[in-house]
């Protein structure tokens, strides 16, 4: 699917902005004005949730790996293949996902779920949840996301095995937690409590190439 980089918005926003502007004009003309300030915010709102932002990486370097979402970074957690990066994406951060560098897509997948709050204990195993997988000739990183109250489908732009260029837009994301797994050979260049921009924010870099 071709992506439309000149879009304010996303074009899953496209749908829930046009109802809300329709709210709008149906309860001005009703004489509803606090409701009418209501839409209004509503609008405001799904304007933001659905921003499309240009982004530009922090470092253009053929080894550098790029924050696949936005969010702020609350757990580093090393294991036996690498580390695992959480990434708590929030309802006013934009929700695009993006490729981290040059490569390929291995695998997608989306599981169907409800929308709990991340703190519910089901919450891992009924919420709505996609997996993509990156990959070239260096490294393999897979990125999981956990979606949260905001019953909004996840979706992804690209193909398994389409080749594809550091941030491109490659998929969106409704919010909740991005776990971004890395292998042994990064060199790590984010802290816990870290804010990251999704095609922009430095992660690390690919060692041993």
């Amino acid at each position: 699917m071709r992506e439309k980089k000149t879009d304010l918005i996303l074009k899953e926003g496209f749908k829930p902005l046009f109802y809300a502007f329709v709210a709008l004009v149906v309860l001005f003309f009703l004489g509803f004005g606090l409701l009418s300030l209501i839409a209004v915010a509503a609008i405001v709102l799904i304007f933001f949730f659905f921003i499309n932002p240009e982004r530009e990486p922090e470092e253009e370097d053929a080894f550098a790996v790029i924050a696949p979402i936005d969010g702020k970074i609350t757990e580093i957690a090393p294991h036996s293949d690498g580390v695992a990066i959480t990434i708590s994406n929030f309802f006013l951060d934009p929700h695009l996902i993006r490729a981290p560098f040059d490569t390929e897509i291995e695998s997608i997948k989306i599981r169907h779920g409800v929308f709990l709050s991340l703190s519910n204990p089901n919450a891992q195993a009924l919420n709505q949840r996609g997996e993509i997988v990156f990959k070239n000739k260096n490294a393999r990183f897979v990125l999981t996301l956990l979606n949260s109250l905001i019953n909004i489908e996840n979706s992804f732009y690209v193909k398994e095995r389409e080749p594809i260029k550091a941030n491109k837009r490659v998929g969106f994301f409704g919010g909740g937690q991005g776990v971004f797994h890395c292998p042994k050979n990064v060199d790590l260049k984010v802290s816990t409590g870290d804010n990251l921009k999704a095609g922009e924010s430095l992660i690390g870099f690919i060692k041993n190439a």
